[in-house]
């Protein structure tokens, strides 16, 4: 799903708190209006969310799970649609949702912002909700030939800040009967988490879009990593390079696949890793969207190409060994005659490295 052309509407800022000493909920802070913010600010804004959830980033799209009438799910949805009073009111009842799930004190607090608009050439309604943790840092200021600096305690989103989580709900269908209770099939569901690119942090994104959000990660895993092996296979061997080239480029496939410790994976991360120029680059970007496969990451699940990913080797009597990736593994590793008791073999490639 296309993330880009977003237009915000309505903005509304509200602050919640790390749990107490014993874990004791500290009650959110909530405005009690929309936040204005001038057009460069808001503009800001708009690309900052764009870069988190649109092409190439590393941002998931979710199946909603939980969609009964007190879910997360419902009273976004009612943001969408409603006038001014009650977006504030529906914004405040989000945030202190998320104050509640945040049951770990190893959670900080932050500024959870909630926003409602368009996205798309063909503009569909969408509810957003974001926390960002607030930082420190300094602005300069210059008067009559001088520059100073000036402490602020409470910077939010800077360009280099990456601790911000957003959920983000886009209306696929429109229904006559708002006041109803909305079907998951007529939304669709983004999920952006910086915790979620590391394996290591993985789990502390999920209080976020499981407990708090209500979403899952899309059980179709399995298939899209398997039509990320294939297709992007498909196009290297499209390439006017030579075959020793293309075998080399296969095995960082292989590499980026099973020998990554990262939970997901993106054509753009594959693309701005391995594939050198910008003209292969542009080239396999248009090959993987021709394919139709997403250009936000997905997570990664090599089940159905876990043979294609095994390693074979070879042990010899000094025990000295020779590992590479079971594909092409007889075409780059042919073993000539024994003389000697020496085993002379032949390996496709030059040497890169030494341990």
């Amino acid at each position: 799903m296309p993330f880009a052309n977003l237009t915000i509407d309505r903005i509304i800022l509200h602050e919640i708190y790390k749990r107490g000493p014993n874990r004791e909920l500290q009650p959110p802070k909530y405005s009690q209006g929309l936040t204005i913010l001038d057009q460069p600010g808001l503009a800001t804004l708009q690309s900052r969310i764009v870069a988190a959830l649109g092409s190439g980033s590393h941002s998931i799209e979710m199946s909603i799970e939980r969609d009964g009438e007190d879910s997360v799910f419902q009273k976004a949805a009612k943001c969408i649609r409603c006038e001014e009073a009650g977006f504030i009111a529906h914004s405040q009842i989000l945030a202190g949702e998320l104050a509640q799930r945040q049951t770990s004190r190893r959670l900080p607090g932050g500024i959870v912002v909630v926003f409602n608009g368009t996205i798309g050439t063909d503009p569909k309604r969408t509810i957003g909700i974001m926390k960002a943790e607030i930082h420190e840092g300094f602005n300069t200021e210059r008067d009559e030939g001088r520059v100073s600096m000036k402490f602020l305690s409470d910077l939010l989103l800077t360009p280099y800040q990456k601790m911000y989580k957003i959920g983000i709900f886009v209306e696929q269908e429109v229904v006559e009967d708002e006041d109803a209770l909305r079907s998951p099939h007529e939304f669709k569901a983004l999920v952006y988490d910086h915790n979620m690119n590391k394996a290591e942090t993985q789990q502390a994104a999920m209080y976020f879009y499981d407990s708090y959000l209500g979403c899952s990660i899309s059980p179709t895993a399995k298939k899209l990593t398997r039509d990320f092996y294939e297709h992007t296979r498909g196009f290297i061997q499209t390439l006017d390079k030579t075959d020793e080239e293309k075998k080399d480029l296969n095995f960082c496939l292989y590499t980026y696949l099973k020998m990554s410790q990262a939970p997901t994976i993106s054509a753009e991360d594959f693309a701005m890793e391995y594939l050198g120029t910008p003209e292969v680059k542009d080239s396999y970007s248009r090959h993987m969207r021709g394919k139709g496969f997403p250009e936000t990451a997905i997570v990664k699940d090599i089940t159905y190409i876990k043979n294609k990913l095994k390693m074979r080797g070879l042990t010899f009597s000094s025990k000295i060994k020779i590992l590479g990736p079971s594909e092409g593994f007889n075409d780059m590793v042919v073993i000539e005659g024994v003389v000697d008791g020496r085993t002379i073999v032949s390996i496709q490639g030059q040497v890169e490295d030494q341990v």
